[in-house]
């Protein structure tokens, strides 16, 4: 970090005619916005992008859920109808929905579709290392895609049936963490036996791919989804250029935990 700028920025805010830290969050946002960019823009342009995927173990049937929720809520979110597509459209944030693996034939969004879903992990391996490094670039190539047209902050968020079971999985292989620790209700009932059956299943996956867990391509790849794959390269992107970005939640936190590896 460059404690010069730091110290520009810092007398820059104290310049103006405000209380200090009176902005609260968004003095404390600005300045790590300005960090990330080792710059003081005079203007945010923002994008959000979605990256959407379906995982082996819905189209398996070992969740309670049907995988082709996938399809259907990522084309609600293309037709403005889901809970994010309202944020990003009231709030004036372009956004996308990046198709990296839904279970059907035809793209839905931006045709970046590497398979039609991962493989059940408690079968083998999720995805090939091609096979990742396909969903890998796909979210690093969207970033610099935006990057080139002006774009200097980045949200991300995703969608696929099954990935807070497989982002679980990931974090626990990540970081060795016990189910336990890594594993919560997701969109399911957040009730002790569901939890329980949930944690044994990560545990099994985990022991499966034994001795093939020892980086996060690897992780991934064994345990993983293409959502999270795209995810990590969208964030090593972001930091490759030097823009900030925003997690919505656990998927992508733990893509974070990914890319920060």
């Amino acid at each position: 970090m460059d404690k010069v700028f730091e110290e520009q920025l810092n007398q820059f805010i104290l310049n103006k005619a405000i209380i200090p830290k009176s902005l609260g969050l968004w003095e404390r946002y600005f300045k790590k916005m300005c960090l990330a960019w080792q710059d003081m823009k005079p203007e945010i342009h923002a994008q959000h992008i979605i990256f959407s995927a379906d995982n082996g173990i819905s189209v398996d049937g070992l969740i309670g859920y049907n995988y082709e929720i996938t399809r259907k809520q990522s084309q609600n979110m293309i037709d403005g109808k889901s809970a994010v597509a309202n944020y990003c459209i009231f709030n004036h944030i372009p956004y996308e929905v990046v198709d990296v693996g839904i279970a059907c034939p035809q793209g839905i969004g931006v045709n970046r579709k590497v398979a039609q879903g991962t493989k059940n992990i408690l079968d083998g391996a999720a995805m090939s290392a091609e096979e990742f490094d396909l969903a890998y670039q796909a979210g690093y190539n969207r970033v610099v895609y935006y990057a080139e047209s002006g774009i200097n902050l980045f949200s991300f968020g995703e969608m696929g049936v099954g990935n807070t079971t497989t982002s679980a999985a990931v974090l626990s292989g990540l970081t060795k963490l016990d189910p336990r620790i890594t594993v919560g209700p997701g969109s399911g009932p957040d009730e002790e036996a569901y939890m329980n059956q949930k944690r044994e299943f990560v545990r099994t996956a985990l022991s499966h791919h034994k001795g093939h867990l020892n980086s996060p391509k690897e992780v991934i790849s064994r345990v993983g989804g293409f959502d999270i794959a795209a995810i990590t390269g969208a964030m090593v992107a972001c930091t490759d250029l030097h823009i900030p970005f925003v997690i919505d939640g656990y998927i992508t936190a733990v893509a974070m935990a990914c890319a920060a590896q």
